[in-house]
């Protein structure tokens, strides 16, 4: 066994406590050939390399989207099956990813806010909530369709659209018969269904 002496963190082979050394040391020798990103780790490099060749090979079996990742793809599915590994240790809150719940504690359960916007007195405990803040000042919607005029300032608003060109409706409630193609959508009918279902009791 081989263990880092910075974090304590263990590892079975020599050649993974030298790429995870790396994460200590800030080096970032796995270099993008077509812009400036750069990162420890040669599989980090790879999944980036797919933003600019526009290549999703990994396919929903459920709907029409596509992703180059595997990971969002399995992400994707959770849509579907409505699963929600990741729970906070706090509340009742649950998501489909470990990073909506670390971004859920860091803007409901602690007083930290490091993150300041330059055109107002907003602070923010997260970087992504930053930038949703930013965008207000703007009118930018960098999230455009290919098949029509509409562009998005959120990524997953545009997601959602995409569907509505496709006739799908992937979110579907698990207490009724309910589905659409739009997740906040989706969402706000739980709040509706939760809603009755505590005027019934």
């Amino acid at each position: 066994m081989h263990k880092c002496i910075q974090c304590n963190k263990v590892f079975s082979h020599a050649c993974s406590l030298k790429t995870h050394l790396l994460t200590h040391s800030g080096e970032n020798p796995h270099k993008c050939a077509k812009c400036d990103y750069s990162t420890s780790q040669q599989i980090s490099l790879q999944r980036h390399t797919l933003t600019h060749t526009g290549e999703k090979p990994h396919k929903c079996s459920q709907c029409n989207f596509s992703y180059g990742q595997k990971q969002a793809l399995i992400v994707h599915i959770r849509t579907h099956s409505g699963e929600k590994p990741y729970s906070c240790t706090q509340c009742n809150y649950s998501a489909t990813t470990k990073h909506s719940v670390g971004s859920h504690i860091l803007s409901i359960h602690t007083e930290e806010k490091s993150y300041k916007c330059l055109q107002c007195a907003h602070f923010t405990s997260t970087k992504q909530t930053l930038r949703r803040q930013v965008l207000k000042h703007t009118d930018e919607k960098p999230h455009k369709c290919t098949q029509c005029n509409y562009s998005a300032k959120r990524k997953q608003n545009l997601k959602d659209h995409i569907s509505s060109h496709l006739g799908e409706k992937p979110f579907k409630c698990r207490q009724c018969n309910f589905a659409t193609s739009r997740w906040t959508s989706i969402e706000n009918h739980k709040l509706t269904v939760n809603t009755h279902w505590r005027k019934a009791t």
